[in-house]
């Protein structure tokens, strides 16, 4: 069988888990390399995952011809520019959320992906937990009736750090974690939002 080469680039605390997850959980795929603007961050983290190789940017870990798709986890404002770099070299790329701060950036990340012919996968991992997909398929058959209003209830366990907050390059929390409600309402509810409430994110469809 023949594995997918990966990458990651950006391992901080939540690049590492995906660096760890294609290492050790994934037989299909095969870690190759990891990135990090911190150089010394990438090599610790190539260490104690036990691969040779690592970079200090995503520009050097795409040249590489063994990697056929890149993980991209470096904070949210340069998920943009990373991932154009990716689609550029002809890598698939899975990007954790949010995709882009704007939607501008959005749309240009769109095009260039689909100039290049790659596949872009979104983290958007809530489609996926059980207890998300069983309502997915409640609501499917019919069981609640036609749904009119979606209300989404979310808490991490603990606060970001304050140095998350006053760095500058990530999405800010609105961002990096409520447009995990907004990817349910829309995915359980077929598209149809009219309106959403923050905080705890209300949905109001017509």
């Amino acid at each position: 069988m023949t594995r997918l080469g990966m990458g990651v680039v950006g391992v901080g605390a939540m690049g590492k888990r995906h660096a760890e997850n294609i290492r050790r959980l994934i037989p299909e795929a095969q870690l190759v390399a990891v990135a990090d603007a911190d150089a010394a961050r990438a090599r610790e983290v190539a260490g104690e995952l036990e691969i040779e190789h690592y970079y200090d940017s995503v520009e050097a870990l795409v040249e590489r011809k063994d990697i056929q798709a890149v993980a991209v986890v470096t904070p949210a404002k340069f998920h943009g520019s990373a991932i154009k770099v990716c689609a550029r070299a002809g890598k698939d790329i899975f990007c954790e959320k949010p995709l882009t701060l704007s939607v501008a950036e959005a749309d240009e990340v769109l095009a260039v992906t689909s100039q290049a012919r790659v596949r872009l996968q979104p983290g958007h991992v809530r489609r996926y937990d059980p207890s998300h997909v069983r309502a997915k398929k409640r609501i499917e058959a019919g069981e609640i009736g036609d749904p009119v209003i979606f209300k989404s209830l979310a808490r991490d366990p603990a606060p970001p750090p304050v140095s998350y907050m006053a760095s500058g390059v990530n999405g800010m929390f609105f961002q990096d974690s409520t447009v995990h409600e907004f990817d349910l309402g829309r995915w359980m509810m077929n598209d149809e939002i009219a309106e959403l409430h923050a905080y705890g994110a209300v949905l109001v469809f017509p």
